[in-house]
């Protein structure tokens, strides 16, 4: 883990943004591909009708996603370069307790907001 920490410190910007880019189209390609497999593991016990072939809009709003969450990851990287984030880079209890920390409360701000963002 601390020569991945490395490596990103040592980034220009632009390198950065490329490999948070990739970073972010992966773990999309890896979400949408774990669903697929899920989907056909569980075929046989569907608890609701198939799903409507999928639309450009989806695909634009799919796309924004993962370009708003890469520039989410550019700007906390952009702040642990500065100083103002700090990345524990022991692999203590406490460093797994800010983790799952971390976790949770990233998991509750998903929530709200995608709450907020279905309020009618």
């Amino acid at each position: 883990m601390n020569a991945i920490l490395d490596a990103f410190a040592a980034m220009s910007f632009r390198e950065a943004v490329g490999w948070m880019l990739v970073e972010n189209v992966a773990l999309f390609a890896l979400a949408i591909g774990v669903g697929h497999l899920l989907v056909l593991a569980f075929s046989s016990r569907r608890v609701g009708p198939p799903p409507q072939p999928v639309e450009a809009k989806e695909l634009g709003w799919a796309a924004s996603c993962v370009a708003l969450n890469a520039l989410i990851t550019v700007a906390g990287w952009w702040l642990w370069r500065s100083g103002r984030i700090v990345i524990r880079r022991d692999e203590g209890v406490w460093a797994w307790l800010d983790a799952v920390v971390l976790l949770m409360l990233m998991d509750l701000a998903m929530y709200a907001t995608h709450r907020i963002a279905h309020q009618r």
